[in-house]
């Protein structure tokens, strides 16, 4: 569920960056659509949290691309399936620092 948690996150960040809603599931697209500088901060940081290159960052980044996906119909694959909880971690919290609390009501309401 951490790349899930990570997906939104991403979405959440572009939605505030740029108002627009994506409906995609790769983390890859959904990080390249950041804004370069928030990229390249965000790429920065876990490379460093990691002791990562920025290539080192972008293979983690692309080797965890479709975790959520591919875990979720993981008893259909043929092939074994991994991810990177250690590098999933870092970007979360990364991304997750990014994002503007919200000042305004919340429009959920809980039961």
């Amino acid at each position: 569920l951490l790349s899930l948690m990570i997906e939104q996150a991403l979405k959440l960040l572009l939605d505030q960056e740029n108002g627009k809603e994506y409906k995609i599931h790769d983390l890859s697209s959904l990080f390249n659509k950041l804004q370069l500088p928030v990229q390249a901060e965000i790429a920065n940081q876990v490379a460093m949290d990691l002791n990562l290159t920025i290539d080192g960052f972008k293979d983690e980044l692309q080797k965890n691309n479709l975790v959520f996906t591919n875990w979720r119909y993981f008893y259909e694959s043929q092939n074994s399936i991994t991810a990177s909880i250690g590098f999933l971690n870092v970007l979360y919290s990364r991304v997750r620092e990014r994002i503007i609390p919200s000042t305004g009501p919340s429009n959920i309401t809980v039961k």
